[in-house]
């Protein structure tokens, strides 16, 4: 993964910086951490060692969470909550027209996944946590 290919969309008026390869069947990645990071290294990139070989077969998207990597931080101090996460991540596939997606989520982004697919089952296909 070359992180100067990042792309940003706005999603609720939160940028949001998200990588993009390959044609296929969608599959989106979400890292894992959690707002605040300490060494703030939670982000899209952790996926660089899957990212190119997904690629080769599929759409594969991984997104920065909201409050990490190079996406903004919520708007508010009362957002900083799961749900804001969810609302987020659901948000980044309205805005990038993605429907009936494979999702992975690693670590706290494998909650993130659990989340998306409760909430909104018609749009995702399969959900694939790792290392809950």
């Amino acid at each position: 993964m070359d992180l100067s290919q990042g792309k940003f969309i706005d999603v609720g008026g939160i940028r949001t910086r998200y990588f993009e390869a390959g044609t296929g069947p969608n599959v989106v990645l979400f890292h894992g951490g959690n707002f605040g990071s300490l060494d703030g290294a939670d982000c899209a990139a952790d996926w660089n060692l899957n990212f190119a070989g997904l690629s080769k077969s599929c759409h594969v998207v991984a997104i920065d969470k909201i409050g990490q990597g190079e996406t903004d931080n919520p708007k508010t101090d009362d957002a900083y909550t799961m749900q804001s996460v969810t609302d987020h991540a659901l948000g980044c596939l309205d805005a990038l027209g993605l429907e009936d997606c494979h999702i992975i989520g690693h670590s706290r982004g494998a909650y993130l996944a659990c989340r998306m697919t409760l909430e909104n089952p018609a749009r995702i296909a399969s959900t694939i946590m790792v290392d809950t």
